[in-house]
């Protein structure tokens, strides 16, 4: 059985504020959304993670997963 990680990361998340939806928003160095991309692929029986962004954050997004092999996420 292959095990894969979804990670819903569409919204706004006007509530947080700030500039960026709050999954691009920095935190210790690296946005929030990798924080959640790397603990997924570190967890030993995750084979895969995938990621559903908001249509518009297609840039935002190749910048937080950037180094990140294609096959990983």
């Amino acid at each position: 059985m292959t095990v894969i990680a979804l990670i819903v990361a569409a919204g706004r998340g006007s509530r947080a504020g700030g500039e960026k939806p709050k999954q691009y928003q920095m935190l210790g160095g690296k946005p929030l959304l990798r924080h959640s991309i790397d603990a997924f692929l570190a967890h030993g029986a995750i084979a895969r993670v995938m990621v559903v962004i908001h249509p518009g954050d297609v840039e935002e997004y190749r910048a937080a997963t950037k180094g990140l092999e294609e096959s990983q996420r």
